[in-house]
């Protein structure tokens, strides 16, 4: 697996709130597999928005990475939401939260050069040339 996990299609940054706020209530919780559970619903659920199946090596990179970045950010063991938004910014490659959102909502605007190229990336990722040609003409149309 990469060092950056890539978006899911249309992502939504409502959603990666709440995946912050989970990650919280995991992080706190005493149940010895909170954040295993954690872990398994967001890979369970990125696998279904890529249309694939769950696989356990998703889940475990996700968890190994939070014990990971708990041992390089002492502070992520007070279970802070800017220590979650961090993380998951940083699990998809990007330097802070507030620029992965920006990102991530810049995404969710259809005409916006980010989603096109999300668009056009998700497209070639599928072998949807019919798509991408489609995606290709719009852009040049637009310049």
């Amino acid at each position: 697996m990469s060092d950056a996990l890539p978006l899911p299609p249309r992502p939504h940054l409502a959603q990666y709130k709440q995946l912050a706020r989970d990650l919280i209530v995991a992080c706190q919780s005493e149940e010895p597999n909170a954040i295993r559970d954690w872990a398994e619903r967001w890979a369970d659920s990125l696998t279904r928005l890529r249309a694939g199946e769950p696989t356990p090596d998703l889940r475990r990179w996700i968890q190994t990475r939070w014990h990971r970045f708990r041992e390089s950010h002492p502070r992520a063991s007070r279970c802070l939401l800017a220590d979650a938004q961090f993380f998951l910014a940083r699990l998809h490659g990007f330097e802070s939260w507030p620029k992965f959102a920006s990102h991530v909502e810049a995404s969710a605007e259809a005409a916006s050069p980010i989603s096109q190229f999300e668009a056009a990336a998700e497209a070639i990722g599928s072998g949807d040339s019919g798509s991408l040609a489609m995606l290709l003409a719009e852009i040049g149309r637009a310049h």
